[in-house]
């Protein structure tokens, strides 16, 4: 991750790591480490503040990024930085929307219910290229953050063999398809 996006975190480690951006240092840079491998289109699921948004197109600058909320709560460096970027701001419901894209890169940080997480991934799997990789935020057993939901769901996803692990960096879980 480049310095210019340093504004995204606070210092500190674990959870105090944690602002606008809502990962912490390990989990930005690999976020940041996948976006740069991104060659066809992004797709953000749960934006909260835009910090992730952020950092994905700023390490992908000529890829488009999809970020899908049901809400609108973007900070003001946030919407300052994306402005005049590659970045599609949606409101909807990523669990139902209709997607017509490609993606080679998912982030998935929506509802982190087993039911949401998976109605995320489902609705999206279709449209995920074969060599993507999906980032599952809040995944990790034992990390700070965790979400039962999501662990539940990856955990499957795993265990079915639909995924591969393809690393970890805190809660944060990356996959590829198989």
């Amino acid at each position: 991750m480049n310095s210019e996006m340093n504004w995204l975190l606070n210092e500190g480690e674990g959870p105090k790591t944690r602002n606008i951006l809502r990962l912490n240092r390990a989990e930005a840079e690999m976020l940041w480490s996948y976006s740069e491998l991104a060659k066809v289109r992004m797709i953000e699921i749960g934006r909260c503040y835009g910090g992730s948004a952020c950092l994905m197109s700023a390490a992908a600058p000529d890829v488009m990024l999809d970020s899908f909320d049901l809400t609108m709560r973007l900070h003001a460096k946030p919407t300052e930085f994306l402005c005049n970027r590659k970045v599609s701001l949606r409101l909807a419901d990523s669990q139902t929307v209709e997607f017509t894209d490609l993606y080679d890169l998912a982030f998935i940080d929506g509802d982190h219910s087993y039911e949401g997480v998976k109605g995320d991934f489902e609705n999206l799997a279709p449209y995920l290229a074969a060599e993507a990789v999906i980032l599952f935020h809040d995944a990790v057993s034992g990390a700070y953050g965790t979400c039962a939901g999501v662990q539940k769901f990856t955990e499957e996803l795993l265990k079915n063999g639909r995924v591969k692990r393809i690393g970890v960096a805190d809660s944060m879980l990356a996959v590829s398809l198989l």
